[in-house]
């Protein structure tokens, strides 16, 4: 596919009650795992998890958890942390731990700056050597994606083949995604029409090391749910690369422009497609558990239709199909892939989220562990710390819920406004939220981490 060849994929967000999606290139933003602290410093997990008992990187952890595996990082504070390593004296530290491309913002009039090393995690995937130079991505109003090296120098640049403008560049990959013994740089952006700076379109790119287009791809899809249909343009969010039953597998979740459908992507090396999964509410994150008897990936979002925060498991190798909606409902998808996921979770808002005037929770990351799956839902103001953990077995039974340290903080400070009529003692969520839990064989139950199954009205 070196001859830059070009085909469609389909799809797009929604938000008539004001959902915005988490900031994600602030120079401070937060990474909520090991597995997102590992992939911004360009390394794998033990590796970092090393550094932090021995070289003091800064790592934290969310307090009241029992198992004390659940960390953040800032990434201000770990590229602080990496120029006082390289700045120590005869530089006797490990080798600095960033990625393939330099984090920094090149500040330039009239152009936007973006982090080409802004990735997610992928899982399960060997460490190449470090062959890239380290480069950001600058985009500007000239239509140009340019690639500058350390010092400011062009490295190479890339004009976009209809002319439109580049806007946030949000997560790049480099990696030998084809398996032809070549890396190349995966880009997920947004891109705008020169006259029209309203209508994002995601586009997903795949470039050689020179800069040479070796495919791109677009999301043109339309779907029909319930009488309404739902039509591009539809906007980039996120970019993850898995290895799925020892496949790598691109995973480009869009959403649409205005409203709640996404569409989640699943495409190989040359950029084909090998799955799609229509969700009535918006993709943001996704994760995979290697099993034996065949990988599982684990989608993390919001259920639109079931009003709270939702985590979708699918079949690795059949990863084709819609979230469970109502029939006859309005979240209802008339022309989806036909296909389903195998498990489909909603997690109920708690007290703070209704009470602070928030729509939805929301699915922020899904981290699979040897002991099982951590689910973090967000209850709060994206960076409030405000959230849940829930946690499964591998077999994803349902195993333990437990909310945040700033959870009854936030709880307290809600009921003395006036906002929540009951003492923190007496709150039900003491004793877990039921979860909504979704199988063909069964339907809708819910589920609790101590009292098992009971059916649902």
């Amino acid at each position: 596919r070196g001859g830059g060849s070009e085909s469609t994929v389909t799809a797009v967000r929604h938000d008539p009650l004001g959902i915005r999606s988490p900031v994600r290139h602030d120079q401070d933003r937060r990474l909520n795992s090991w597995k997102q602290i590992a992939s911004y410093l360009g390394r794998d997990r033990r590796t970092v998890m090393r550094w932090e008992k021995q070289s003091s990187m800064p790592v934290h952890r969310i307090p009241g958890t029992s198992t004390g595996r659940s960390v953040y990082a800032y990434t201000d504070e770990l590229d602080a942390w990496l120029a006082n390593l390289s700045g120590a004296a005869g530089d006797t530290h490990e080798p600095r731990p960033r990625g393939r491309w330099g984090r920094a913002w090149v500040p330039l009039a009239g152009a936007v700056v973006f982090l080409a090393a802004l990735t997610l995690a992928v899982a399960g995937l060997p460490e190449r050597p470090r062959e890239w130079p380290k480069i950001s991505l600058v985009a500007g109003a000239s239509g140009v994606l340019v690639a500058r090296g350390p010092t400011g120098d062009p490295v190479w640049s890339y004009r976009h083949p209809e002319g439109r403008v580049f806007r946030s560049p949000q997560v790049s990959r480099v990696l030998d995604i084809d398996g032809d013994g070549e890396d190349e740089l995966l880009i997920a952006t947004n891109t705008q029409a020169v006259l029209d700076q309203d209508a994002r379109r995601g586009e997903l790119f795949s470039l050689s090391r020179d800069g040479t287009l070796r495919w791109r791809r677009t999301s043109e899809d339309s779907f029909h749910f319930g009488a309404t249909l739902f039509e591009g343009p539809w906007v980039s969010e996120l970019l993850d690369v898995l290895s799925v039953n020892d496949r790598l597998r691109i995973m480009w979740p869009v959403h649409h422009y205005r409203w709640w459908p996404s569409v989640l992507h699943v495409l190989d090396g040359g950029g084909d497609l090998s799955g799609k999964f229509v969700n009535s509410g918006w993709i943001l994150s996704s994760t995979v558990v290697a099993r034996p008897e065949g990988d599982l990936v684990l989608l993390g979002g919001i259920s639109n239709s079931r009003g709270g925060a939702m985590l979708a498991v699918l079949d690795g190798d059949s990863m084709w199909g819609t979230s469970p909606e109502d029939l006859d409902g309005e979240f209802a998808c008339r022309d989806c892939p036909e296909g389903d996921a195998l498990i489909y979770f909603v997690f109920p808002p708690s007290h703070v989220n209704r009470a602070s005037g928030l729509p939805y929770n929301r699915t922020a990351s899904v981290e699979a562990e040897a002991k099982g799956v951590q689910t973090i839902v967000v209850e709060g103001e994206v960076g409030s710390g405000v959230h849940w953990i829930y946690e499964f077995s591998r077999d994803l039974e349902l195993r333990r819920v437990t909310p945040g340290d700033s959870y009854w903080p936030a709880h307290r400070l809600l009921r003395l406004e006036g906002k929540i009529d009951h003492a923190e003692e007496d709150c039900p969520e003491r004793f877990g939220a039921p979860v909504r839990r979704w199988t063909r064989a069964t339907g809708w139950v819910e589920v609790n981490a101590t009292a098992g199954l009971a059916p649902t009205a």
